[in-house]
């Protein structure tokens, strides 16, 4: 039975490796999923007097970067735990089976810890997000940017109508981008698109813009919108990692050689 659920943990981690190779490798393997953020991107840049930006650049590799290697990373540490557990379930090594059941343990346990303080409060992980959110802002060239982080932010900031990850302020760091006198905000987290700069000037943002209404929400929205499939997911995977501790704690408990290495007649157990 341990072999059983040690195979559904591994076509998991394979998932997650290819899962998160995929939104590394970038928008070559994901690109036409982005057309809708293309589409309403050029429309507001024509709003804009921009009818020649070129949008084909256009990537959410702030988003889709940390979520690869978040997804790699836990694919290829839950594919060297199941070789491990392959290993400990084929009944040849007795140490494998403990280092097999502690790692397991570590990690189950490890796993229930976040989600409950990730249900009670998720500051302390929106804290760290968002300040890896707006570095990426570093590099924010304006409203003609053509690289693909600028497309990136204008596309979300121009379809979910919001401004930088908690504001405007946060385009402080933008040291590349140029702004015309008095301008605070892009045009794209201007509320009406136009090829004037008036709603973004001192006089106007509080009221044209959409200064204080940050993306990091509707960012998180978009990343978690299959809630159902999340949770799913997070409990399936919870209730193998207990599957698995029972079945390599009754593989120890239930062995009858008292050697230090060898439980091959016990195999029968997992």
């Amino acid at each position: 039975m341990l072999l059983l659920f040690i195979g559904f943990f591994v076509l998991i981690a394979l998932t997650c490796i290819a899962g998160g190779a995929v939104l590394l490798i970038g928008r070559t393997a994901y690109g036409s999923d982005l057309q809708f953020l293309r589409d309403d991107l050029t429309t507001s840049a024509k709003s804009m007097g921009l009818t020649t930006l070129d949008v084909s650049a256009l990537d959410v590799i702030f988003i889709t970067i940390p979520l690869g290697v978040v997804l790699v990373i836990f694919g290829v540490l839950i594919t060297a735990i199941c070789i491990l557990g392959i290993i400990a379930g084929s009944g040849q090594f007795y140490k494998f089976v403990i280092v097999y059941l502690v790692l397991i343990s570590c990690l189950y346990f490890t796993q229930i810890v976040v989600i409950i303080c990730a249900y009670i409060d998720r500051t302390p992980f929106d804290t760290t997000v968002k300040q890896l959110l707006k570095l990426t802002l570093e590099s924010y060239t304006g409203d003609a940017g053509k690289d693909s982080i600028t497309l990136g932010w204008n596309a979300i900031m121009s379809y979910k109508k919001c401004c930088g990850v908690d504001g405007y302020e946060d385009f402080a760091v933008a040291t590349g981008w140029t702004k015309v006198a008095l301008q605070q905000t892009p045009r794209m987290c201007c509320i009406t698109k136009a090829a004037a700069f008036t709603c973004t000037l001192t006089a106007n943002y509080q009221t044209q813009t959409y200064y204080n209404r940050g993306c990091y929400d509707h960012i998180w929205d978009y990343v978690t919108s299959n809630t159902g499939l999340i949770i799913f997911t997070v409990f399936f995977i919870v209730l193998l990692e207990f599957l698995c501790i029972f079945f390599a704690s009754w593989i120890l408990c239930n062995r009858r050689s008292k050697g230090p290495t060898k439980v091959g007649h016990y195999s029968r157990y997992n």
